[in-house]
């Protein structure tokens, strides 16, 4: 159950980073 919540946690994690560059993008563009 621990190492099932670190992986959805990793990838949660990821994808925040992804929008958040998306969103830099966006205003740099």
């Amino acid at each position: 159950m621990l190492l099932g919540f670190e992986g959805g946690y990793g990838i949660a994690l990821k994808l925040k980073q992804y929008f958040i560059l998306l969103q830099c993008l966006e205003a740099a563009g």
